[in-house]
């Protein structure tokens, strides 16, 4: 839905991109395929460029900022004292806590938001060693969508 959104925000290119794929009205309460999505960001990224998509990124990215800001807000309030504590130990272990609650929150969304495409998306966040962590991502996106995906995402 963020992408239809964001859409109307490009004026009469974005409204010609939702005309030339059968969106005359946008309801809210309607699924729209990521085929639409794709097809959409090829369409304005054509048309205006690579900045295009970084607007979808952020957009997208605030779409679903205050659930996952609220999950990992309490998380961080949970550990607060920790961090700032002299011992280091704890430090690590309120930091993980935070980062995997914060991956987790967005691993949530990504699930709610593709839940009905037929194949099983989401984030993860793994601890390498000590406080060393590798992200992962799986989206239905193209390459041409990297714009869109790396500032959408480049908190985790």
């Amino acid at each position: 839905m963020s992408t239809i959104k964001t859409m109307e925000s490009f004026g009469d290119i974005g409204n010609d991109v939702l005309l030339e794929h059968g969106l005359i009205k946008i309801n809210k309460d309607d699924d729209y395929p990521y085929e639409l999505r794709h097809e959409s960001h090829k369409t304005i990224l054509d048309r205006v460029g690579e900045i295009s998509l970084t607007a979808f990124g952020f957009n997208y990215a605030e779409s679903f900022q205050p659930l996952v800001l609220k999950e990992t807000q309490q998380e961080y309030l949970n550990n607060m004292r920790y961090l700032n504590g002299e011992v280091f130990s704890k430090n690590d272990a309120a930091l993980k806590n935070i980062l995997f609650c914060l991956a987790a929150s967005i691993d949530k969304n990504i699930r709610i938001s593709s839940q009905k495409v037929g194949y099983e998306y989401g984030a993860s966040l793994d601890l390498i060693e000590k406080i060393h962590f590798q992200s992962s991502m799986s989206t239905a996106s193209v390459v041409y969508q990297k714009f869109f995906l790396s500032d959408c995402f480049s908190f985790i």
